[in-house]
Parts: C-alpha cells; structure tokens; sequence
C-alpha cells in the first residue's frame, strides 16, 4: 500500500481520492466523469437514486482509460430495496448497466433523513450481497449512512 490508496479488508486496493456523483444529472456526470479519468481519477462512487448510473458507465466506456484500471461503487436505493428479494433485484440492475466494468464495491445507502416507519431487513440486503460477492458480481460490500447501533444489529 502506498500513500495513495487504501487496502480493504478483504485484499481490494482502492485509491483515496474518489469522483462522487451525487446531484449531478446524467450529463453533468458523464462530463464530470470523462473529465476526472482524464485527470487520473480511478474511483468513482455513484448510487442508484442518482439515477446518473447509466451516463456513468457510459462514460467509463468511451473514456480511453483501461476498464479494469478503474474502481466503481455504487448504492443500492433505498426507496426500492427493503430486502432480500429487492436487493438482488437492485444489484441484478446495476451490473447489467455496468457490464463489461464491473462493481468493485456496493453500498447498502440508507437515507439520512430516511422515513423511521419503513421496515428493512438488513440481515436479508447483507444476504444478498455476500451472495453477490460469491457469485463474482461485486467485490466488496458495506453501508452508507448508517450509525454505529445500526451496524452493531447487521454484525449481531
């Protein structure tokens, strides 16, 4: 490891600096995207309520940069995944739009100032990652926005 990048737990080498792509429309992403690759940006980091996915990928893909020389997470929504069943819908969805990239890390992304009466299972989201992450269609898995009570009942 050098100054650079961060080593995961589980072996993936990731760079420190990464390109986010929240409140960016589909074009601003895409130009910002095309415009970070081309300044030696490797990693970036999108989610499904984006909803810039596509224009991202896209733009990996007409980038010049080597595909497998850039590090992609992404999030699933927390609008359409309350489970089991609607995570591996929503990670299905994410690797056809980034075919031929692949997702490095996925997200589980919990609203900040999420809705209190809407039920998850988080054991049933972890599920379907680990599943995922067997399966060779992420790398790594983890939470976004989630406080310290919440991971210890995921770790429980």
């Amino acid at each position: 490891m050098n100054e650079s990048t961060l080593t995961l737990k589980n072996g993936l080498v990731i760079p420190r600096i990464c390109a986010g792509t929240w409140n960016f429309n589909a074009n601003e992403a895409k130009e910002a995207i095309i415009k970070a690759l081309e300044n030696g940006i490797r990693y970036i980091d999108t989610a499904q309520d984006y909803q810039n996915e596509n224009a991202i990928a896209n733009a990996i893909r007409e980038s010049k940069v080597d595909k497998q020389s850039v590090i992609v997470s992404t999030k699933l929504s927390p609008r359409e995944v309350k489970g089991y069943e609607t995570a591996v819908e929503g990670i299905n969805k994410s690797a056809i739009i980034f075919s031929g990239i692949g997702i490095d890390i996925m997200f589980i992304h919990k609203e900040e100032n999420c809705n209190k009466d809407i039920s998850y299972d988080n054991i049933g989201i972890v599920k379907a990652l680990i599943e995922a992450k067997e399966q060779g269609i992420i790398k790594a898995y983890g939470v976004s926005n989630f406080s310290i009570k919440e991971l210890q009942e995921i770790k429980d």
